[in-house]
């Protein structure tokens, strides 16, 4: 999955694993993620459950500050996100359409050097807008 169907991606990844943690017993799919860089699904699980379940922006605003504490780049929580809301069967397809379109202005904002921690949390905090204002949005 990490390698996007790329062998020599996926044998450079177990290589680094391997020389990472040492021998092959250590090499789970954990350790795997993390040097993949991969953002951990309960993180992403904190920000969708903020988002869909709570509604909550407080807790929206405490994974978005776990993220960046944890050293995620924000493109790359960005692009998982991106992923995952795809695959959301909760969210309507024109929700999904506008928080596409929220995403395609950070991902330029920060192409353009703008702050990571200030692009996700206003990415989200529209996201949430939309959620709790449906009828205020496309």
């Amino acid at each position: 999955d990490r390698s996007d169907g790329d062998m020599r991606r996926a044998v450079n990844l177990l290589q680094s694993c391997h020389n990472f943690y040492g021998n092959g017993k250590d090499l789970t799919p954990e350790a795997l993620e993390d040097v993949a860089g991969s953002v951990k699904p309960s993180f992403l699980d904190a920000v969708w459950h903020a988002l869909l379940t709570k509604k909550s922006f407080h807790l929206l605003q405490l994974a978005v500050d776990a993220l960046i504490l944890e050293g995620y780049p924000a493109l790359t929580v960005i692009t998982h996100l991106h992923d995952t809301l795809l695959d959301n069967a909760d969210l309507p397809d024109h929700h999904k359409a506008a928080i596409v379109e929220r995403i395609a202005q950070a991902d330029k904002a920060l192409a353009d050097g703008a702050d990571d921690s200030l692009q996700l949390h206003s990415l989200l905090a529209n996201v949430l807008n939309l959620i709790l204002n449906p009828s205020k949005n496309p």
